[in-house]
This record gives structure tokens, sequence and C-alpha cells, in this order.
């Protein structure tokens, strides 16, 4: 796969990502260092995420309206 047909791939997962996410935010809340978020999967199952950074693999899978919050809570427990 060439470097440009890679990223017309990227491209095309994200923009489905966009339209029909993987998962949603249901709650986020500090740990102690860390931010537990629970993600409500597309089958109905609920996955608790214990993240220490805002670039976990699993929050992947929320929209982008949604990892801002969730950014937005690492920057709050950061600033503690």
């Amino acid at each position: 796969m060439s470097a440009t047909d890679l990223q017309r791939h990227q491209a095309m997962r994200a923009a489905l990502y966009a339209v029909k996410p993987r998962a949603r935010l249901v709650h986020c809340r500090p740990s102690g260092r860390l931010l537990l978020v629970a993600l409500a999967q597309p089958d109905g199952s609920i996955v608790l995420v214990r993240a220490a950074t805002a670039d976990h693999a699993e929050l992947d899978a929320l929209p982008e309206h949604e990892r801002s919050r969730v950014r937005s809570a690492f920057l709050a427990l950061n600033r503690r």
C-alpha cells in the first residue's frame, strides 16, 4: 500500500467513524492521576477504561466532540 493509498484509507475510516461512531461517552471522572471513562459500545455493553493519557487507544472509538470532552478532563486533571 503506497503512502497515498494509506492516507485515503485513513481518511475513509475517519469519515466513517465521524458519521457512525463505534462508542459514546457515558461518564468520565478522575481517579488519582488517571481518568475513569465509561464507554457505551454499539452492542449495548459498557466498558470502563482507565486512561492515563488523552490518546489512549480505546478512546479513538469516540466521536470528535466527545474526545474533546475527555481531553478537557485531562487538562483539568493536570492543573490540580
